[in-house]
């Protein structure tokens, strides 16, 4: 997850909810759940690109696999690893 820079959000109906392990306020969270349409009572998965947009959203459980191999066909993502095979070498 590191090497893919994702940023976690949890948006939670009770409890705290979290960016990367940081607490939000109710305004910060409340502010997310009416940007990404995220309904009180409903699961949803969103996959948002370095460039703002959304790349994949489900309303169920998504395996990280299907999220890594989403990223890893990024045209960014792709330049990435380019770049760092040719450092390696």
């Amino acid at each position: 997850m590191k090497d893919r820079d994702l940023v976690v959000i949890r948006l939670l109906e009770s409890g705290s909810s979290r960016v990367n392990g940081r607490n939000l306020s109710g305004d910060e969270t409340q502010r997310l759940r009416t940007r990404f349409e995220a309904l009180a009572g409903r699961f949803k998965a969103i996959l948002i690109g370095k460039d703002g947009g959304v790349k994949l959203t489900r309303n169920e459980a998504i395996r990280l696999q299907e999220v890594f191999d989403r990223i890893d066909a990024m045209p960014m993502r792709q330049r990435e690893m380019r770049e760092r095979e040719s450092f390696r070498k």
